[in-house]
């Protein structure tokens, strides 16, 4: 039979004073405010003991310190430095192996600790139907984005993220916390969004690196796709286009994009050709983006839609308002213009974001 290991000097003096939990809990709350009194620290006097931490303290298995103020308290309680009191007792080894016995408390005790534990885990969760609320409104302020004023949006968008955050504290389940990881993306990324349409191009760009982070945890491709191409048309916006053109090539090769999607990014990508002045890149890009068959659909782009959408429209209003150099490789107005009507042509305004 193995032998069992040494008890630690705590055990040891706790045993030997037969001290209970309530014993040790008041007396550990006196020894507490004494060594405030001499450190002149008040926070150290307001320090107590659960009976869970008691029990693993006396279990004689502990051999780690515990967390601040313990260590002081301890040694002020016993008169032996804190390391010791976790540390074998000593001559532990010569004495004789006595024949253990547990009492019915302590087994009442460990049944007690393992069913509190069990309900905590349980009680780490949120009801499905909250999530459920939180995807719907992600999806009518994506979808009423145009119609709604960019103060509103910003601070509806602003409450699902906390919210999100908030349950993700919450809850211990997988698939909801997947799902809330998920929301708070979005809500992120509908963030930064209008934060560029207000001109604030800083803020737009940290919300989008906080919606890829959260893609990232979940490993989402099309939220990780649809943040770093918002990054890539930042950067083109910030006069940054090669930084701009590796954020795309990040973002298309990321697993589970739709044509949407990929449409999209191939817009971007012909833009930052373009005023990087290779036309022939530029064209190609934009071809491709007018190629791609739209049967393949993403949950972000294609289901949910709206901002994260890129409809025909969308698509060829950025095509027909790419920078100059790449249009003059067409001997006749680009394929996109011809899509657009009358009121949707390229005007002198700025074309809106992909």
């Amino acid at each position: 039979m193995a032998a069992q290991p040494a008890s630690t000097l705590l055990k040891r003096l706790v045993d030997e004073a037969h001290q209970t939990y309530e014993m040790f809990a008041h007396d550990y709350q006196q020894a507490a405010r004494e060594v405030a009194a001499v450190r002149r620290d008040r926070r150290i006097a307001t320090a107590t003991v659960s009976e869970i931490t008691f029990r693993r303290w006396t279990s004689g298995k502990v051999q780690t310190l515990p967390q601040h103020p313990a260590p002081l308290v301890l040694e002020h309680m016993y008169g032996h430095p804190a390391r010791a009191l976790f540390q074998p007792a000593p001559e532990a080894s010569c004495q004789p192996l006595a024949v253990s016995t547990i009492e019915e408390s302590e087994l009442d005790m460990t049944a007690r600790d393992a069913a509190a534990h069990a309900e905590d885990a349980a009680s780490l969760t949120v009801p499905d139907i909250s999530l459920d609320r939180l995807h719907d409104a992600i999806l009518d302020l994506a979808r009423t984005y145009n119609s709604t004023s960019p103060p509103e949006v910003h601070r509806k968008a602003k409450e699902l993220l906390l919210d999100a955050q908030d349950k993700l504290d919450r809850t211990q389940v997988p698939r909801q916390r997947e799902h809330l990881y998920l929301t708070a993306g979005q809500a992120a990324a509908m963030l930064s969004a209008v934060c560029f349409d207000l001109g604030a191009l800083q803020p737009a760009v940290q919300h989008s690196r906080t919606a890829a982070l959260y893609g990232q945890i979940i490993e989402h491709g099309p939220l990780q796709a649809y943040a770093h191409g918002a990054l890539a048309f930042l950067a083109y916006w910030s006069g940054r286009p090669a930084a701009a053109l590796n954020l795309v090539r990040t973002a298309q090769d990321f697993g589970g994009l739709g044509a949407t999607a990929r449409s999209r990014l191939a817009v971007i990508e012909a833009r930052t050709h373009a005023h990087l002045g290779d036309r022939e890149q530029a064209v190609r890009a934009t071809q491709a983006s007018l190629d791609i068959h739209h049967t393949d659909r993403d949950e972000l782009h294609d289901d949910i839609g709206g901002e994260f959408g890129f409809t025909p429209e969308r698509l060829a209003m950025s095509n027909a308002t790419r920078p100059a150099p790449a249009r003059r490789a067409h001997r006749r107005p680009p394929p996109a213009a011809h899509l657009l009507p009358s009121r949707h042509r390229p005007g002198p305004r700025p074309p809106p974001a992909p």
